[in-house]
């Protein structure tokens, strides 16, 4: 390498780094945020809470992750069921004024028309 050579054994530097920074408009884009919801967020698991939080049948959290509506109950025989937190009816939010957490009784119940889910998410 000289001074007139900025390669090193034929490498050159900033090949390898052409940008090492994210330019400031990626953080505010909505194309990049779009993607890294569909690659990041939407491609694997997210822990929205604890089971201790939902500890019986008919207990629930709602949460928000990325944007969308969710929550997790507990059903009668134990196991534990995530949601979209709208009905398939007409799209309502079925825990709009419900609190982050707290005990639905048998069934999940759509405040529009009245559809009720089991603790399945059975209709």
């Amino acid at each position: 390498m000289t001074a007139a050579d900025p390669t090193v054994a034929g490498h050159d530097p900033t090949a390898w780094h052409p940008r090492p920074t994210l330019a400031g408009t990626d953080y505010t884009a909505p194309s990049v945020w779009d993607e890294e919801r569909e690659r990041i967020w939407f491609g694997g698991w997210i822990c929205i809470g604890r089971s201790e939080e939902i500890p019986e049948a008919g207990s629930y959290v709602v949460r928000d992750v990325v944007g969308e509506s969710v929550f997790v109950a507990r059903n009668r025989s134990g196991g534990l069921h995530a949601f979209y937190n709208v009905c398939a009816h007409r799209g309502t939010r079925l825990l709009d004024e419900a609190p982050e957490c707290g005990l639905l009784g048998k069934a999940i119940k759509c405040p529009y028309h009245a559809w009720s889910y089991d603790l399945d998410g059975r209709l």
